[in-house]
């Protein structure tokens, strides 16, 4: 039983021993590095305080000012795809009026040829000419009024192209945005030059 006791006291002063050789080497340790504790503590809380104040008055705003960049860019990429599916609205209208016109000037040639057919033999030289007229001017009205819905269409579509860049070239974009845009707005222009 001493035996025990004489190795647990000696096993505690060896730990003790080395407790204090690690604290001293510690110490050494930090003295050749040359640190000072309440320096340290200092500059800690001292850059605590320069962090906050950067946050608080710098990137806060900083963050803000991104994000109102990112909004307006997002509204104004909206706008431009707003004003894609207007022109597309218009593409569809303009067809269907041109098909409605094509409609009503066929259904103006068979009612002519209709009565034409009804005459008869001594008028059906006279019929067939007044048929002819008829849908000469059929033919007519139909090309001046699809003439006239393509140039209604273009001015209206340049006008909205137009607008829609003036909107989106009025934000404060990247130039790559703002060249971008103006390729896609002069491919479009160029698109309604081509459209007969």
């Amino acid at each position: 039983m001493k035996y025990y006791t004489y190795l647990i006291a000696a096993a505690f002063e060896n730990s003790e021993n080395l407790a204090i050789n690690s604290s001293n080497q510690i110490q050494k340790l930090i003295g050749n590095f040359g640190i000072d504790f309440p320096l340290l503590i200092a500059q800690i809380f001292n850059f605590c305080i320069v962090a906050f104040i950067i946050y608080h008055f710098c990137f806060k705003k900083i963050l803000a000012i991104i994000d109102l960049r990112q909004k307006t860019i997002s509204n104004g990429l909206q706008y431009a795809e707003d004003m894609k599916s207007r022109i597309i609205k218009f593409d569809k209208q303009y067809s269907e009026k041109i098909i409605q016109a094509t409609i009503a000037g066929q259904n103006i040639i068979e009612k002519a040829r209709n009565t034409a057919k009804d005459y008869n033999d001594k008028k059906i030289k006279e019929a067939n000419r007044k048929a002819e007229l008829i849908i000469k001017k059929a033919k007519d009205l139909v090309i001046i009024e699809r003439n006239n819905m393509l140039i209604e269409v273009r001015k209206e579509i340049k006008n909205l192209i137009v607008v829609a860049s003036k909107k989106v070239l009025s934000q404060n974009l990247k130039p790559e945005i703002i060249r971008k845009f103006n390729e896609s707005a002069t491919k479009e222009i160029s698109r309604l030059k081509n459209i007969q």
